[in-house]
């Protein structure tokens, strides 16, 4: 056994990973960050997806919307959808004070980019948070989640290029329509940013109102490329069902 190998031991013994859904411990073999039972729950994109979205369906080239409103990024990609054991993961993350949720995340994020070869390249911008979201936090997940996605694929977080431009309703309950008008405008780029390439990141894509605002910001500021990556990826068609 070599040291490194030796030294990834102990500090198992001493500090096991634990499911992200559920809090099993996890056996040192199993890279994670679901235990066997949470993995089996877990759903993959499916291969016939939005090539601009990755809205699960079959369409040529691009879902109804992307046609309908081109994003400002060139490519959303999340390798999971929002359900079962992943849904449980991200609510825990993000409402349950569960800051240290951000490394396993962010740190399988990273893997499945790097396994599924999805290439994005970039400065990583993590999604700023609403200032009420931060008061009851106490922690800015967006941020968290970029840290250690950044350690994996050594990638460069840029926390200051995007900023909120003003206050919002959160967008929980909110229709689609209602999402768009509740973000026109909301994020600005706060310094030019010509010819430069950024990956935007965040927790779930649901209709995507977020992520193309950010993006439109720094696109206004002279951005060349932007993708947009999330861990999840919520149904247009599930998550508006009544």
């Amino acid at each position: 056994m070599s040291g490194q190998s030796l030294l990834k031991g102990i500090v198992h013994l001493l500090l096991p990973d634990a499911c992200v859904a559920c809090d099993a411990l996890l056996p040192a073999q199993l890279a994670g960050p679901f235990c066997a039972i949470c993995a089996a729950e877990v759903l993959e994109i499916p291969e016939a997806h939005c090539r601009r979205c990755s809205e699960p369906g079959r369409f040529i080239g691009a879902c109804r919307a992307c046609l309908r409103r081109p994003p400002s990024f060139r490519r959303a990609w999340a390798p999971w959808e929002f359900d079962g054991a992943v849904t449980r993961a991200i609510r825990r993350f993000k409402f349950q004070d569960r800051p240290d949720l951000a490394r396993p995340l962010g740190e399988a994020l990273a893997r499945a980019m790097l396994l599924y070869k999805v290439d994005f390249r970039g400065e990583i911008v993590p999604i700023p948070p609403l200032p009420v979201h931060f008061r009851q936090r106490r922690y800015d997940h967006a941020a968290l989640l970029a840290a250690a996605f950044a350690r994996v694929t050594g990638g460069a977080v840029n926390l200051e290029v995007l900023a909120r431009a003003r206050a919002c309703l959160p967008q929980v309950g909110l229709s689609e329509a209602e999402r768009r008008e509740n973000l026109k405008d909301a994020f600005v780029a706060t310094r030019p940013v010509q010819g430069r390439a950024f990956l935007l990141l965040d927790d779930v894509f649901t209709t995507g109102t977020t992520l193309r605002e950010a993006a439109r910001a720094l696109r206004c500021r002279g951005a060349s490329v932007i993708h947009a990556l999330t861990i999840a990826r919520a149904s247009r068609t599930e998550f508006f069902r009544p």
